[in-house]
């Protein structure tokens, strides 16, 4: 075959397989390089205490881990700074910096120069801030990359100094700047946000930006012309009616859109709009409004409703009736073409017979679902409760991928029961943030290969394997 079909061949097999492939030729080695090395995870520092439930008890099991990992980041540096052929794989690189305070000074200092040689970098992402990216690590991408298509900075402070720097660069499709996951986050307000030069940042990218995710404290700085020209769209801390009414009414390309809705007003507004937004496939809502009453819940439906070209719905509020939900469920008729559905409501008020009523609304075209509830229905009646959550998860006819996020006060499945109840499912996770790939032949379950943490922590699209699950988990972190 000649060498275009093998590279296809080897971009299908596992990252094991294509470790194999290293050792077989000179060509197969090329063409697995390119695969296995195009996307670099730097850790700096220990990102289980930073993020997670996760203690060490023996200060030297955390010193020695610690060490490694830096050490570990710092060969990888030295080896993009050293050898030009390696660094020329490199298309995305993740930074999850989680260092101790004062940071890692050798491997900032490696980055920089890493960074210069990374000619062919597409995509930066940048996670925390032990160490935060500065304006010289900026202007470095600046100088140095020339095809730089996205940039996003999670939890990283932004100031002035590096707007100006990110002004410098120009190509971008996509930008991020989110100071917290927007579910359930607070957004830092030092700067002030709307002090930031952030408008010089858009003009510099104002003939190649697709898609921007953003405090909405920044859409006062987003000109007209470029939320006209968006096809995706993510907006945190949303609690100014006037950033939404903009929004809808400037927003006519959108394809995606996510909203992290701080008042619950919002969805009032958004029932106003019901005929805009006419491309929407994929929408995602959050609110942190302690209580929707009918009216905002009939708001949102109402939206929700309009959209009958939506693939991908989501949905979180910290509280619901009942009669609440049924009234969002209701929707899901009038989606024809929904393949991805996600419900969060962490105080979900039921009874065992409601429960049971779920199964009904729930499309039987489902290829993903996202499932994050808590009811609290008497313990007597236990087996019943996981009866019905049995039923609601294998509605689905075609199910793949399946994240159950309970509460300890649900009585759900277990992770097994559901591999085997649901015989279409190719990966599962739950509520300890835990996922496992399963592999199926003739006689059933082959096997279940269950993720590592730090695969599960910093999983991207090319662990998933499908950007639907991607995108049904992002920003849902329960690490935050």
């Amino acid at each position: 075959m000649p060498p275009e079909l093998w590279a296809l061949a080897i971009q299908q097999l596992s990252h094991d397989d294509q470790r194999s492939c290293l050792g077989v030729s000179r060509m197969f080695h090329e063409l697995a390089a390119k695969s296995l090395f195009s996307t670099v995870h730097l850790f700096l520092g220990i990102w289980e205490t930073c993020r997670g439930p996760y203690s060490f008890d023996d200060e030297l099991e955390y010193s020695k881990l610690y060490r490694m990992r830096s050490t570990r980041s710092c060969e990888i540096l030295l080896h993009i700074i050293a050898s030009p052929h390696f660094a020329a794989f490199v298309k995305t690189l993740y930074i999850h910096a989680n260092a101790e305070e004062g940071g890692i000074p050798y491997a900032r200092v490696c980055l920089e120069k890493a960074i210069c040689s990374l000619r062919n970098l597409r995509s930066l992402i940048w996670y925390d801030n032990m160490p935060a990216p500065t304006e010289d690590t900026v202007l470095c991408l600046a100088a140095s990359i020339t095809n730089l298509r996205s940039i996003a900075l999670y939890n990283a402070p932004i100031s002035n100094a590096i707007c100006r720097a990110m002004s410098q660069i120009s190509g971008l499709k996509r930008i991020c700047l989110l100071n917290q996951s927007i579910f359930g986050g607070q957004i830092s307000e030092t700067p002030e946000l709307s002090q930031l030069d952030f408008s010089a940042v858009l003009e510099a990218n104002r003939d190649s930006l697709e898609s921007l995710a953003i405090p909405a404290a920044l859409v006062h700085q987003t000109p007209v012309h470029f939320l006209r020209d968006l096809t995706e769209l993510q907006l945190c801390a949303l609690d100014d009616i006037r950033d939404i009414d903009m929004l809808f009414r400037h927003s006519e390309r959108l394809e995606s859109l996510t909203l992290d809705s701080q008042i619950s007003a919002n969805f009032a507004v958004m029932s106003q709009y019901t005929q805009r937004l006419p491309h929407l496939t994929s929408l995602k809502i959050a609110s942190d409004a302690p209580h929707m009453n009918e009216a905002d819940i009939d708001a949102l439906a109402s939206f929700v409703a309009s959209k009958v070209k939506l693939r991908r719905l989501d949905i979180a509020v910290p509280f619901m009736y009942w009669s609440q939900l049924e009234r969002f469920l209701s929707t899901m008729s009038s989606l024809k073409s929904l393949d991805v559905l996600g419900i969060e409501s962490i105080q979900f008020v039921c009874d065992i017979h409601e429960l049971q009523k779920i199964a009904q609304y729930i499309p039987m075209t489902l290829i993903g679902l996202r499932m994050n509830v808590s009811t609290e229905i008497n313990s007597n009646l236990a087996q019943a409760e996981c009866d019905a959550w049995t039923q609601i998860f294998k509605q689905p006819t075609k199910l793949r991928f399946l994240h159950v996020h309970d509460e300890q006060t649900s009585y759900i499945p277990g992770i097994y029961d559901l591999i085997i109840e649901i015989p279409t499912l190719e990966i599962i996770g739950s509520r300890d943030e835990a996922f496992y790939s399963i592999e199926r032949d003739d006689n059933g379950v082959a096997v279940i290969i269950p993720w590592s943490m730090t695969k599960s922590f910093s999983r991207t699209k090319e662990d998933f394997g499908d950007e639907d699950w991607a995108w049904i988990m992002r920003l849902h972190d329960k690490f935050g």
